[in-house]
């Protein structure tokens, strides 16, 4: 049957990569309009990070409800309040759980997220350059092409504006993160912000040392550069904290969030920004909004699951930190090579061992996502982070048993 519906996904389309029709879910499992089960190790590309769990929307749909009694799903949050405003920004941030931190600015996406946190970085710098790096993803928006290196090749059609950003390669090494501090201090009266995925999703799980972060965000705090986090992928437990900025003693100025502030329930970000730009934008001139921006619902949602996480904090540390051990020991087990935060993991493949690997494991009913650069291509998996590590450890000998035949 013809779809009525297409998405933009590199061309106007409507297929996709498992062509599965979804019914329902459960746990860390979909299951297809067939009552097929399958194990979704894609978690709903990142949005899904507690899996489709009953308690959290259980939870959702009695808030809805009281919402909904009212009459009210919506209101223009330029022109009245709802105490659900500030309840949830105040949850956030003591979610967050870092002083510096006072504001938050709601979006609908991790994308629109981005957009609002460029705007700001040109309104409170005049400097010139704005850095990211090449293999960087920080969504498909009008600006956050300008800074997204996976995207770089649909630039040309757009006509954006790109020439005071500047896409630097990730460091690979010591050698390299020394390297790049190096040209930060030969180059900091031009450089204006650095936007930062502290894990390389969309890539392939990159992500350098602790002491490179602190020691970047340092520098860039004391010449004035603005320091930007991209956590839309990162955050809320993926990588064995509440956040990636919750490994670090230096944090960045402003940092984005998205997909898991909700477990993907309804659209919603949320961008953070410390003090001194608060300050900054008071004396500026901005403008960042939709209508959407503050839709109760979405809001109510971000506040159940800061709920749920708050709840199962300390169970939710314990079991990414198992998942990652668990990971890396069977990776180094078996001899393959893996790459491992959290419960974020990618393994290199064969490119012409890509597209099989993954059909023959979705015969197997599980199911995986893919990634490719201009190094390499591989499987990533990104299992909910409240999974069974006895299952996790199962499943995945038996993918890395998979891929070892084909490797």
């Amino acid at each position: 049957m013809k779809n009525n519906y297409a998405i933009l996904n590199g061309k106007l389309m409507n297929d996709t990569l498992h062509n599965l029709n979804i019914n329902r879910g459960s746990k860390e499992k979909l299951i297809d309009i067939n009552n097929q089960e399958f194990i979704d190790f894609n978690s709903g590309l990142w949005n899904v990070t507690l899996g489709y769990n009953t308690e959290l929307n259980q939870n959702l749909k009695q808030q809805f409800n009281k919402v909904l009694d009212q009459n009210l799903p919506f209101l223009d949050i330029t022109s009245y309040t709802h105490s659900i405003y500030n309840t949830t920004a105040k949850k956030l941030l003591d979610f967050i759980g870092i002083e510096d931190y006072e504001n938050i600015i709601y979006t609908n996406s991790g994308s629109e997220t981005l957009e609002a946190a460029l705007k700001i970085v040109n309104v409170v710098s005049n400097k010139d350059i704005i850095i990211s790096f090449k293999h960087s993803y920080h969504g498909t928006f009008y600006g956050d092409m300008t800074i997204s290196g996976l995207t770089y090749e649909f630039n040309d059609s757009q006509n954006l504006d790109t020439d005071n950003n500047l896409l630097c390669n990730f460091p690979e090494s010591e050698e390299e993160e020394e390297e790049m501090l190096n040209y930060f201090k030969h180059n900091y009266q031009n450089i204006k912000a650095i936007f930062i995925e502290p894990v390389l999703g969309s890539a392939g799980i990159y992500f350098r040392s602790i002491g490179f972060y602190n020691n970047l965000i340092s520098f860039c705090k004391k010449n004035d550069i603005i320091v930007v986090f991209d956590e839309v992928a990162t955050g809320f437990y993926k990588t064995g904290q509440k956040l990636f900025l919750n490994h670090l003693k230096e944090y960045p100025d402003i940092f984005c969030l998205g997909k898991a502030i909700n477990n993907g329930t309804l659209p919603a970000g949320a961008l953070v920004i410390n003090k001194h730009i608060t300050e900054k934008l008071e004396h500026s001139k901005i403008e960042h909004m939709s209508t959407q921006n503050g839709n109760i619902l979405s809001i109510t949602s971000i506040y159940e699951t800061l709920k749920f996480y708050e709840k199962y904090n300390d169970s939710l540390l314990d079991n990414v930190n198992k998942i990652e051990k668990l990971a890396k020991d069977i990776a180094n087990e078996k001899s393959i090579d893996v790459r491992c935060i959290g419960t974020m993991i990618a393994v290199p493949v064969k490119s012409e061992n890509l597209y099989p690997i993954i059909n023959v494991l979705r015969d197997h009913r599980i199911l995986v996502y893919l990634y490719i650069n201009n190094r390499e291509c591989g499987i990533s998996l990104f299992p909910n982070i409240n999974i069974d590590p006895s299952r996790f450890e199962k499943l995945f000998k038996f993918i890395l048993k998979k891929l070892k035949k084909y490797e």
